[in-house]
């Protein structure tokens, strides 16, 4: 399961880079339009908007946990003793989980409720809203498997009190 993760995760990264490298091409191909035009491309903010920035922001979230770079407060834990630092982040990597599983369950309803009534945007370019919509369900859904390896990690951890080490990072298995 770690390496369909990290797979997963290697491909949102992909089309997450995808997405700043056409915002950029869109936003420089905009202001050429307006410096040299004097007008504006059709529909570029809907575009960034609906599509561009959502990946970036949806798809980034799991390789931010795999690499331990959303925001926490270690300062706290580090000053109690191990057990119970590792149960507090056990508990705190529930709840994120079973958050993020909640919000990718609500967008996935928010998808299909968008293509069973072919939901619309009525911008200067229309466009199915489940197109928009289906970015979410799909990076929370690799989102949520990678609190679920964290999830196993520390909660075995927690089972061997014994073990000072922590589970090898899945980039480093798989360099081998």
């Amino acid at each position: 399961m770690r390496k369909l993760v990290y797979n997963l995760e290697q491909f949102l990264a992909f089309f997450a880079g995808l997405s700043i490298l056409a915002t950029i091409c869109v936003v420089m191909a905009d202001a050429l339009f307006r410096h040299v035009l004097h007008t504006t491309l059709p529909s570029v903010n809907e575009i960034i908007e609906s599509f561009l920035i959502l990946p970036l922001v949806f798809f980034g979230g799991a390789i931010t946990q795999r690499s331990k770079k959303h925001l926490s407060v270690h300062f706290i834990v580090e000053k109690l003793p191990v057990t119970v630092g590792r149960i507090i982040e056990f508990i705190s990597t529930t709840l994120s989980m079973l958050f993020v599983a909640l919000l990718g369950y609500l967008s996935f309803r928010l998808t299909l409720e968008a293509f069973e009534t072919n939901e619309l945007n009525y911008g200067q370019l229309v466009f199915p809203m489940y197109l928009s919509y289906g970015i979410l369900p799909v990076g929370l859904l690799v989102f949520t498997l990678r609190y679920m390896i964290d999830f196993y990690d520390q909660l075995m951890m927690i089972i061997n009190p014994n073990s000072e080490e922590k589970p090898e990072p899945i980039a480093d298995k798989l360099s081998m």
